[in-house]
């Protein structure tokens, strides 16, 4: 399914990918208090809420890091990012698996596609023989802007359902995100990324939408990237 890229972050990407080739070409100068990357991935994601379960929405992850030194085992992380998540109902499957088999809403595949920035604690461990920490550990928070989504929906096994595309002009634009998550680097500069996050703030509130008769939904997503740090 095409997803949707808004003009918009492709200007932040044009100008971000200028600022850190300026970083890294000047790092030097700062005696390695400021390191600059690059990293590329996917989300795996599903919502709280929309009558399924299971992190099946698979979708891009593409940014930029930029890491502070604030001593010998502890960075102040920055980063900025295109991520796609949502929500994707099981293949054959009608809906939930909460309701004993019958399910309270059709096949759909619920696209977001978000401009995000973090940021993170990293605390360095497990020092290799070649002189580097290979283990990071991280936490922190991300805010999200969301600028495209897309739903492809069947309808809906019960009539008091709320169909996905009713719902879509009140999603919340603007979401924060809890992060928890480690990398682990084969070398000093090439590693791999694993986290979760939970949104902090729903996207799509019923208190504050109670014309429209439907639970609140919350998206949690899991990330996979491959980073490359330069120094």
């Amino acid at each position: 399914m095409r997803s949707p890229v808004h003009p918009f972050f492709v200007s932040v990407l044009s100008g971000a990918i200028f600022l850190l080739l300026s970083l890294s070409a000047s790092a030097q100068h700062y005696e390695q208090r400021f390191k600059a990357g690059a990293f590329l991935g996917f989300n795996a994601g599903q919502i709280d809420g929309d009558d399924h379960q299971g992190y099946r929405k698979l979708g891009l992850l593409a940014g930029l890091r930029g890491a502070t030194v604030l001593g010998d085992r502890f960075e102040l992380d920055t980063e900025l990012s295109f991520s796609q998540r949502g929500s994707k109902s099981s293949k054959g499957s009608g809906g939930s698996l909460f309701s004993g088999g019958a399910p309270d809403r059709g096949a759909f595949d619920l696209s977001l596609s978000y401009v995000e920035a973090a940021f993170l604690l990293n605390y360095l461990t497990y020092e290799t023989y070649d002189d580097y920490y290979a283990i990071h550990l991280h936490g922190g928070l991300s805010y999200g802007r969301l600028i495209g989504s897309e739903v492809q929906e069947t309808t809906t096994f019960k009539p008091e359902v709320v169909p996905m595309n009713v719902l879509k002009p009140w999603f919340t634009k603007n979401d924060i995100n809890l992060i928890l998550g480690a990398s682990v680097y084969v070398t000093e500069n090439l590693g791999l990324t694993l986290r979760h996050s939970v949104e902090l703030t729903p996207l799509f509130d019923p208190e504050r939408h109670p014309d429209v008769a439907s639970t609140r939904l919350m998206q949690y997503f899991l990330s996979v990237s491959v980073v490359y740090m330069v120094f």
